[in-house]
């Protein structure tokens, strides 16, 4: 586990920090990097913790890391799937990145 010096667990960073607010039928960009240089690659895997299908990741369900590009912010990108004409659907979808070793983090992504 990667720690601080305290002992807690480093968590894999994202930003906006607060979630992302995209509209229906869009799309839209939540970055995510690590917090320190990782002694080996590590995997970022990234999921939408919604089963409604609404949205979709549409690039970086899952990032490489190394100790080259580790704190470059790399792009996962959310698909909105568009509500129909003259409705409209509002959505908080919860949004999971976790890698090996460092604690997972959570962020909202609204559809609106």
């Amino acid at each position: 586990m990667v720690s601080n010096e305290d002992g807690t667990p480093q968590a894999i960073t994202i930003s906006p920090a607060a979630g992302l607010t995209i509209r229906n039928g869009s799309t839209g960009n939540l970055a995510v990097s690590l917090p320190c240089k990782p002694s080996q690659n590590v995997t970022v895997k990234t999921t939408i913790i919604d089963g409604s299908g609404a949205m979709t990741i549409s690039a970086g369900a899952s990032l490489t890391f190394t100790t080259a590009n580790w704190n470059t912010p790399q792009n996962v990108t959310f698909q909105s799937v568009a509500a129909q004409a003259g409705w409209q659907r509002v959505l908080v979808a919860p949004f999971g990145a976790d890698a090996p070793g460092y604690s997972a983090v959570t962020a909202h992504i609204l559809v609106s």
